[in-house]
Order: C-alpha cells, then structure tokens, then sequence
C-alpha cells in the first residue's frame, strides 16, 4: 500500500506499507537526496518476514517538500506520526545517513518505541555548517545539477557504475528528481544536527554499519557511535562506501537479517 500522510503541521509524506502485515514491523529511513526505494533490495528480502514502512523523508520523493529549513526533530516526528497511523506502537527501525540521523533522535527522545535500531553509513554529526549551507545555497540558486556528480562520488566506489549500471543510473534519476527546497531543508537539519553528547542515551539494541570506503560519514564516525551507545554492535563492509545498502546489498542484508533475529 502506498499513500501519503498529512502531519501535523500540514505536510503530506509519502510512504509505502508493504511485507507479510502479521511479521514484527520495521521501518526504514533513507539518504539525503534518495527515496524510499532505496531499500528495494532489502524489501524483497525482508517481505515474507516483516511489515515494513517505507518513509520519503519529507522533501524528498513524493512527499511535499516545503520551502525554508527543516529540523532533525521535524524530520523524525513525520515518522513517529507515520507510525502511530499505521499502527506501529513499537518496532525496529534501520536508517542510513540522514535516515540514522533521524533514528537517532528517535532512539534518544523516543527509546520506548524502538525494538532494535541499526544505523548505517551515519554519525552523531556530519559534516561542517559551511559545508551544508554551501550545498544547500547551490541547490536553492542553481538546482541540483551542479551537485549530482560529487555527491555520486562520495555515494558509491569508483567502480560501481561499471559493476551495476541499471541500478547506478535509477540512483541518479532519484537524486536528480529530488525537490531543491527539499534537498536544501534537509541539508539544514544536517548542518544544526549534532548528537555527540546526546548518543550515550541510546538504550535500544544497536546495530552500526559502515562502509570501508565512505568519506561521508567515515568508519570513525561510527566507531564513535561503537564506543558511546552501550552494548552496540558495529560491522565493517570492506566493499561499499556510502550508500552501503546497495553498492553491497547481500552483505547489507544478512547483517540486517542476523541484527532482526
């Protein structure tokens, strides 16, 4: 089932429900400049097991994508009312990026609802606030054109493209598709988002996933999330660099699938 929700503030954010609706529920979070459908690999494997909500963060996909700054908080509260519609009172939660980021939050204001939470290709803080209001300034001027290229880079190892060119090409289309008012009031949450004091609160069951060759949110970012959220559990994917879930999708998936378990 796909639709979209109106928020409390008036926001319609699109999502998807879909799986086996008796399985334990799972939510997943996406990238900064992705969608949904990012998590297609992980959907199909995951279908006859979980109850799965797909979330287009709002500015993204077919969610509205209002003009202005968006909060981490704003971002994460979209989901939890996403949630409540659905009928997940608690659940597992996977994101990536902006997506950790977002659970993050949910898992330090919000750990009652979580049932396992994984983290992947993240940190408490990404990235400097010049460097977000650079690209966010781009996007808003000139669009995302100007971006696509370098954030590609820093999304997949150089030999992605050659490896998987149908699904590398879709990734692009996605990115290029996405709202520049959106881009841009993600690229604020990001830029006002620093969680380093606050992860130490994370009580839930976690999961952390880096990939070896992420400059984005590098392996010691998440060694940092490693070392303050007690009793995590953090593993190393040699072969992917950012968007981990795709560039080494088995390997993503089984350590979802061992985490869930």
């Amino acid at each position: 089932m796909s639709t979209r929700l109106v928020t409390s503030d008036g926001t319609r954010i699109g999502f998807e429900l879909t799986g086996n609706p008796e399985g334990p529920p799972l939510i997943f979070l996406h990238s900064l400049g992705s969608a949904r459908s990012q998590w297609q690999p992980q959907v199909d494997a995951l279908a006859a097991t979980h109850h799965m909500l797909l979330v287009d963060t709002r500015g993204h996909g077919t969610s509205d994508a209002p003009a202005g700054d968006y909060t981490l908080a704003q971002l994460a509260t979209d989901v939890l009312e996403l949630a409540d519609m659905v009928g997940f009172g608690t659940f597992h939660l996977c994101g990536l990026s902006l997506g950790g980021m977002m659970g993050q939050w949910i898992a330090i204001h919000h750990g009652d609802r979580l049932r396992s939470l994984t983290l992947a290709n993240t940190a408490a803080k990404i990235s400097t606030v010049e460097a977000w209001d650079d690209r966010a300034t781009m996007a808003r001027t000139q669009g995302l054109t100007p971006l696509i290229d370098a954030v590609l880079a820093r999304w997949f190892t150089p030999n992605f493209a050659e490896r998987d060119p149908e699904r590398f090409t879709s990734i692009r289309g996605t990115l290029a598709a996405t709202a520049p008012n959106g881009y841009a009031g993600c690229c604020a949450a990001l830029r006002d988002a620093d969680l380093r004091a606050e992860v130490p609160q994370v009580s839930a069951r976690t999961l952390l996933i880096a990939g070896a060759h992420d400059p984005a949110t590098p392996p010691t970012d998440l060694a940092f999330l490693h070392a303050n959220i007690s009793g995590s559990h953090m593993h190393l994917i040699e072969g992917a660099s950012h968007i981990s879930n795709i560039e080494a999708a088995e390997e993503f998936t089984a350590a979802l699938k061992g985490h869930l378990a």
